[in-house]
């Protein structure tokens, strides 16, 4: 089990028994569902956050929540678990990579699997939502400077204009996916920093600093993205006269989040059963939604399908009713706190899946399934 805090921290949480245990004695995920939808279990889950008004806009608090959550729900079979349940709270997931230093600090030793969630506001409330393959492209952040010669705007002859010259490269810069990258093969550049400083409206600056993003669903054209937007940017610059020079890209770019395509079935068939389990007209009703298009927003959870079968998905927490629906990162983002139950149960139940499937039965597995 993954979820994302926001400072670097390592901390994990075990779930293991100490004698060989039969499997038979497992809930199913109805039973679990049916736990996770008590109001004591809602009042807990939904009390986990201690500070009133504050959130992180992406839905990791809740995330964290719907992980303990699910931790409360294994807790009750701990002594029939066939293996290990690695908990992991994982830091850092935007920008830093938190989940490479998990993996550099030994997260994943003995990991037979790992499954993650993470809610999406685009989605209905209760949908549960995956495909095998790439679900989530390939990221990295880019800023660099152009530089030419200011001077006052009545006299633009006089001057070597870096705003002329950045605009060019901005435009430039969309035929990398237009016209280089075929149209069946997913890829995004944006420039979305474009600053020329303070000053008059009037004075032409002496240089401008760009900045923005790259996607891609395939490692190729993720290399090649880069190579050819430093290209376009230094030539460009010069056919004006300008100069680029202080191109960064990010400290950690993420790969391709790519789903094992068993893992991906797994999902959907627990995603089947829970909402198969009796629906109750006050609750959030849940239902399975096998994704046809990958997303290209990015998950740092990729670098996990690196290194063992992975499988990371969507729950949608789409409520107009409720005000919910703002898309990640907005200032009007809301948590659907009534969907927190489902994701426990998901995370509960996708574990008790993987030790049927990388734990032999009536025995101790040496291996960690971690969801």
């Amino acid at each position: 089990m993954v979820a994302e805090l926001a400072a670097f921290s390592l901390l994990l949480g075990f779930l293991s028994l100490a004698v060989p245990a039969d499997a038979a004695g497992l809930p199913q995920p109805s039973e679990i569902l049916a736990q996770a939808r008590e109001p004591d279990f809602y009042e807990w889950i939904v009390g986990c956050s201690k500070i009133p008004g504050v959130m992180h806009a992406c839905g990791h608090d809740a995330h964290v929540s719907m992980l303990l959550g699910a931790a409360r729900l294994l807790k009750a079979y701990e002594a029939s678990l066939p293996g290990t349940v690695l908990l992991m709270f994982q830091p850092a997931e935007e920008n830093n990579g938190g989940a490479k230093h998990m993996i550099a600090e030994g997260a994943l030793e003995g990991v037979s699997a790992v499954s993650g969630i993470h809610v999406w506001p685009t989605l209905e409330a209760g949908v549960i939502a995956t495909k095998p393959g790439p679900i989530m492209a390939a990221s990295d952040s880019f800023e660099f400077t152009i530089t030419g010669k200011g001077g006052h705007g009545a006299i633009p002859h006089m001057s070597i204009d870096p705003v002329v010259a950045a605009s060019a490269i901005v435009l430039a810069l969309q035929t990398l996916v237009s016209r280089e990258t075929s149209p069946t093969d997913g890829a995004v550049v944006t420039v979305a920093r474009f600053n020329t400083g303070a000053g008059a409206n009037n004075v032409i600056p002496n240089a401008v600093e760009l900045g923005g993003t790259v996607r891609a669903l395939s490692q190729e054209t993720f290399e090649r993205l880069h190579s050819r937007l430093e290209e376009v940017a230094v030539n460009t610059a010069v056919a004006y006269g300008c100069k680029t020079s202080d191109i960064k890209w990010r400290e950690v770019p993420y790969p391709v989040n790519r789903n094992d395509e068993s893992l991906a079935a797994m999902a959907i068939g627990v995603a089947d059963k829970l909402a198969a389990a009796k629906q109750d007209s006050k609750r959030v009703n849940i239902s399975s939604m096998l994704l046809t298009d990958p997303s290209m927003a990015a998950e740092d959870f990729s670098f996990y399908g690196e290194k063992v079968p992975a499988v990371f998905s969507f729950l949608g927490i789409q409520d107009e009713s409720q005000g919910v629906g703002a898309s990640l990162h907005n200032p009007n983002f809301r948590m659907n706190e009534d969907v927190m139950p489902i994701g426990a149960a998901l995370h509960a139940a996708m574990a008790i899946e993987l030790l049927h499937k990388f734990a032999a039965p009536g025995s101790v597995s040496k291996d960690h399934s971690e969801l």
